[in-house]
């Protein structure tokens, strides 16, 4: 798998604050994935706490106040403490925001209603990506809701689950999920309640 200090930092150096600086496609692709992600929560957004894991340059929150779906609280998670930095300049006007620098797969994490991942997954392992998923679980007084590219891996760097995986580790678990797909080509979203 890729090492993700090199996979981002390299993307930033090169773009800077922008989506492709978080090594999205564009602009367009990022927002795609995130209108899924509030369709799947729109009733739940003003009441919730969201931790959005992998907030990057906390795009996500700025794509739900656009839209005047700002949750009652955010909190902006990431490894990078750099995109950190940046996320934290860009809302700190922003009411109802914090950050924390964490490696979701190694720390405790902050307890909320809801954890949003958009872009995280795709460069983990196997085993990471279940861990990071399980972890997200644990933490969430609500659910998840995450994307995550989808087929079978191959010779890809890129981490890619097929839809079947999923169901099996969801229904496992004795989970209530629900799965989208077709908003753009080899890419699901995924809803968990817990």
């Amino acid at each position: 798998m890729l090492n993700n200090h090199t996979f981002y930092s390299g993307a930033y150096t090169k773009h800077g604050v922008s989506p492709q600086g978080v090594n999205w496609h564009s602009q367009e692709t990022q927002e795609i994935r995130f209108q899924v992600i509030v369709n799947l929560l729109k009733n739940e957004l003003y009441e919730s706490s969201i931790a959005d894991a992998g907030c990057g340059f906390g795009d996500f929150y700025l794509f739900l106040h656009a839209q005047g779906l700002a949750p009652k609280h955010y909190i902006g998670i990431d490894v990078m403490e750099e995109f950190l930095e940046v996320a934290k300049k860009r809302l700190e006007h922003a009411r109802g925001c914090s950050f924390a620098c964490k490696d979701v797969l190694k720390e405790p994490l902050p307890r909320v209603d809801w954890y949003v991942c958009s872009g995280a997954l795709n460069i983990l392992s196997d085993f990471n990506t279940w861990l990071f998923i399980e972890k997200m679980l644990l933490y969430a007084r609500k659910g998840v809701v995450f994307n995550i590219l989808q087929g079978r891996r191959g010779g890809s760097d890129f981490n890619y689950k097929e839809k079947e995986e999923m169901v099996n580790f969801l229904e496992e678990k004795g989970l209530e999920y629900e799965i989208i797909e077709g908003y753009l080509e080899k890419d699901m979203t995924i809803k968990v309640k817990v």
